[in-house]
């Protein structure tokens, strides 16, 4: 038919023919390709996306189980002090510690510590030089009875291998040290970090400050020291 014979509705029905075979076009090649092409394709992308199940391990997030739990922990450790004064006297002992955990945050603490004391410094210096000597007598040992705070639990990754797990705890004991004949009111607070080891091995650091009231020459005397300790030791969870 000639163009210039075409009518409008014509031109109309040419249209909407040309326009459904371009439309279909694309869906036809998509139905006419192989399915080995389509297995392809799905396949490529899976290799594109990241395996996350491969990476985790498995198919569900898991959480590590508590390599040390302290509830019903019965535990003794032997102990190393220093015990630095603001009374002209320096000391250094050894003892033990025995305790229980009641609770995960919560245990108790026997602590019983031998000492030898010494003048520092500064009261030999005055000894020699005028002959005296300061009116606080020196300590031979203490005995404490306190409690253990653990707010938390952590670990740390040491030498890219060496896995530390370790408690933050608070540490408060009361008690008495002996000085002479004396008995002298002694309160000690701590920043303890309690390390947990395999077979049940346990090791800690005390960062304490004492707080001790004595009777002297001159009356009623409050002083204070800085006492560490280092402890190693051993610890066994109790049954129900």
């Amino acid at each position: 038919m000639p163009v210039d014979q075409l009518t409008t509705p014509a031109l109309s029905r040419w249209l909407a023919v040309l326009l459904c075979v371009a439309l279909s076009a694309p869906e036809l090649a998509l139905a006419q390709q192989p399915e080995d092409a389509t297995q392809t394709q799905e396949e490529a992308r899976r290799e594109a996306a990241p395996d996350l199940e491969k990476r985790a391990g498995s198919g569900r997030a898991t959480i590590q189980r508590r390599f040390a739990p302290k509830a019903r922990l019965l535990y003794g450790t032997a102990t190393l002090m220093t015990h630095v004064r603001d009374d002209f006297y320096d000391s250094w002992g050894y003892g033990v510690d025995v305790g229980y955990f009641y609770k995960e945050t919560m245990g108790v603490e026997l602590r019983a510590m031998q000492l030898r004391t010494s003048l520092d410094d500064a009261a030999l210096d005055l000894k020699e030089r005028i002959g005296l000597t300061p009116d606080a007598r020196p300590q031979k040992a203490w005995l404490m009875a306190g409690m253990r705070y653990a707010p938390g639990y952590g670990k740390m990754l040491m030498w890219r291998r060496v896995v530390v797990h370790f408690d933050p705890q608070l540490v408060g004991h009361l008690g008495a040290a002996r000085a002479e004949q004396r008995w002298i009111p002694t309160l000690d607070l701590s920043l303890s970090f309690l390390t947990h080891w395999r077979w049940g091995i346990k090791a800690k650091l005390d960062l304490g400050m004492s707080m001790q009231l004595e009777r002297r020459d001159r009356g009623w005397v409050f002083s204070t020291g800085f006492a560490p300790v280092l402890g190693v030791g051993w610890g066994y969870n109790v049954s129900k």
